[in-house]
């Protein structure tokens, strides 16, 4: 029984596949928000709206950041400094994910000034939030995962505007990605009960869907948003 409760205690060591797919899969995410965030930006320049370009950029960013930040954190072993540095980086960087995937769709689909009053608040709660996680790193799963979940459906204020400029299908894949994200959420908060074992493969399936609910909304942006669509 105490190797067993050992072998639990430095999972890290014991069980270090478990972290190699959830930094070798966000490195993969890495890899496809630069392709992702090239194609947006330069299709944007193509038809010389350099605005567009920008909001795109800001987006493609917030990805890539989330994927950097995340894949540094499981890459270094538990209990290291290094890793409480990138912990905290990688908390940080989902609320500016947040923000950067509301700032193409508030100011190209919600009319003015509703998609600027909505992006103020998402940028705000963003903020405040990475204001919390720099002081406070170890705060409950169950805390990060709703203030995830809140700041990603406080489009619900301008989902009439979306809805409206948008094909079925294309709204859909915006939805899409908002459950997944809400599903990894949930996923998230809930592993934290778990044994160590358990909270690492709920933590990966949490990967899975972090990358589905990100390439739903690319998706969402290449065909529905990029205004040479």
């Amino acid at each position: 029984m105490p190797e067993k409760e050992n072998k639990y205690k430095s999972y890290n060591y014991e069980i270090p596949k478990n972290e190699l797919f959830s930094s070798m899969s966000h490195l993969f995410g890495i890899i496809l928000s630069i392709i992702g965030t090239t194609i947006l930006v330069t299709l944007s320049i193509i038809s010389d709206n350099y605005f567009y370009a920008m909001l795109f950029l800001i987006y493609g960013c917030s990805m890539i950041l989330l994927y950097t930040m995340s894949t540094l954190y499981h890459i270094f072993l538990k209990g290291t400094k290094i890793k409480k540095i990138f912990r905290k980086l990688d908390h940080i960087s989902i609320f500016i994910l947040i923000s950067g995937t509301y700032t193409p769709p508030c100011l190209i689909l919600i009319p003015s000034p509703n998609g600027k009053i909505i992006l103020s608040i998402v940028w705000g709660l963003a903020i405040l939030g990475i204001i919390f996680k720099s002081i406070y790193v170890n705060s409950p799963g169950w805390f990060n995962g709703c203030l995830f979940i809140l700041m990603g459906w406080v489009i619900m204020f301008g989902i009439k505007f979306i809805y409206n400029a948008l094909p079925l299908r294309g709204f859909l894949y915006l939805v899409l990605g908002g459950i997944l994200y809400t599903t990894g959420g949930i996923v998230y908060a809930a592993s934290k009960n778990l044994s160590p074992k358990a909270n690492m493969r709920m933590h990966d399936i949490f990967h899975i869907l972090i990358i589905l609910a990100s390439f739903s909304h690319f998706w969402f942006m290449l065909k529905y948003v990029l205004p040479t669509n």
